[in-house]
């Protein structure tokens, strides 16, 4: 494996994590929100449904964008690879 690809897999698997930890974060959030939320308005499901959501949406975006293959195209200079 060369350099360059080493360092954007390594680059592409930081950006990944970054990416989880958020989800994490997002769920966290949705979980405190859900909880304090239904406690003070007499556990209304309602309430919660819109930021339910949203949150939701947002983490499956992320998802969907983690999932997506890297490509990599190396081209040695001078040499055209088509026929």
């Amino acid at each position: 494996m060369c350099a360059f690809c080493r360092h954007t897999y390594i680059k592409w698997n930081l950006y990944k994590f970054a990416a989880w930890i958020i989800i994490a974060l997002l769920a966290m959030r949705w979980l405190v929100i859900a909880i304090i939320t239904l406690q003070n308005n007499g556990w209304n499901v309602i309430q919660i449904w819109p930021d339910t959501v949203a949150i939701f949406v947002v983490i499956i975006l992320i998802i969907i964008g983690t999932k997506k293959n890297q490509k990599i195209e190396i081209k040695e200079p001078g040499y055209d690879y088509k026929d």
